[in-house]
């Protein structure tokens, strides 16, 4: 601990600014984890950008202070582990050349050579269409994307997991994905902590407080997709398209008065671990 306590301070003594920039950049670091376990999410974003800050200066300042015989005798360094890696790497493609050639089965160098060539030929003559698409796009997310404003939605069933029994996929993923396609703000894809509590208080649309709750939100559509959730009418819901696969409702309830207060007995039942932004 000594010799750490001892080195820390000969840096200061040589790097006064720099080590003090650096030095009050790790204190904000260390406020961050109670920050996020005290659920004050803005005041630990802009901590850490400070922070951040704070370290790139720091280390530029110390770069720049370092003296250039010992700048000019890392390159120097840097450059001759490169030349000599690239003298290896030369050194052994010629060994392999000539080994090969000096090798008198034909049959061994037919196949060696192939194998070669087809794996050139694979890599840049073959087109390989692994890409990602949005079609066909589902026309109640065309529908969406033709709405003007700035609303969020509110999508169903609630399913946060990956893969779904739903015969199209219907999950937190699937409706992120599209929200590229449609551009709306989205009710869904909380993973954990308090979203998660909150998504699973509205899973049940026949709750005729799920609306009202939607309203607390400014939660302007809901789109219920088939065939766990056939269509059938909803309190605090109106019916405004009806499509292959999904139904689309306009929220009409009133915001729960009685949300926030029950909001706040749900925070207060989370373990803190859980509490993930």
């Amino acid at each position: 601990m000594a010799d750490i306590t001892d080195w820390i301070a000969i840096q200061y003594r040589k790097y006064p600014a720099s080590s003090a920039i650096i030095l009050a950049a790790l204190v904000l670091i260390a406020t961050l984890p109670f920050l996020i376990v005290s659920q004050n999410e803005s005041a630990a974003e802009r901590i850490a950008d400070y922070a951040y800050f704070f370290l790139v200066i720091g280390v530029l300042m110390r770069i720049i202070n370092l003296k250039s015989k010992t700048l000019k005798k890392w390159l120097d360094a840097v450059k001759n582990k490169v030349i000599k890696a690239l003298a290896s790497f030369y050194a052994y493609c010629k060994k392999f050349y000539n080994d090969l050639m000096r090798t008198p089965n034909l049959k061994y160098k037919t196949i060696m050579v192939t194998a070669i060539l087809t794996m050139l030929f694979i890599d840049y003559a073959v087109p390989l269409n692994f890409t990602t698409t949005l079609k066909p796009i589902p026309p109640e997310y065309q529908w969406l994307a033709n709405q003007t404003g700035s609303f969020t939605i509110a999508e169903y069933p609630v399913i946060p997991e990956i893969y779904s029994a739903e015969p199209f996929n219907a999950s937190d993923p699937y409706y992120i994905f599209y929200q590229q396609f449609h551009g709306k703000k989205l009710f869904n894809g909380a993973w954990n902590g308090i979203g998660k509590a909150v998504e699973d208080q509205v899973s049940n649309l026949s709750n005729p407080q799920t609306p009202q709750i939607l309203a607390w939100y400014n939660v302007s559509y809901v789109i219920v997709h088939y065939p766990s959730n056939p269509y059938q009418p909803y309190q605090g819901l109106s019916l405004v398209e009806v499509f292959p696969n999904a139904s689309v409702y306009k929220v009409t309830a009133s915001p729960s008065i009685y949300w926030p207060y029950q909001l706040q007995q749900i925070e207060k039942n989370l373990k803190p671990t859980t509490l993930v932004p």
